[in-house]
């Protein structure tokens, strides 16, 4: 999965900037993986900015890669707001 679909252009294309990859040692970090609920591997969750979980995919999955890219852009939720300018409270002094 990392080398066929992960490196790939289609799951930049797929992702954009709305995902960040996290890869978990499931082993050496088993205190993370329990609170996140990994039972199997493989697991992949989706995140909200929050750190609530809004899509779970454990275990493997039939249907090989652009399977794989389309559940993912089923969860890909709403664009992040922009973000603003540190100094947004005093760009417009008059408002």
């Amino acid at each position: 999965m990392e080398h066929e679909v992960l490196s790939s252009p289609a799951f930049e294309q797929t992702t954009g900037d709305q995902f960040v990859l996290l890869k978990l040692d499931t082993a050496r970090q088993r205190a993370v993986a329990e609170s996140l609920g990994v039972t199997s591997l493989p697991s992949d969750l989706v995140m909200s900015p929050e750190g609530r979980v809004i899509f779970r995919r454990e275990g493997f999955q039939p249907g090989g890669g652009r399977a794989y890219l389309d559940s993912l852009a089923r969860h890909r939720g709403t664009p992040r707001p922009p973000t603003a300018p540190a100094n947004s409270a005093t760009a417009n002094p008059g408002s």
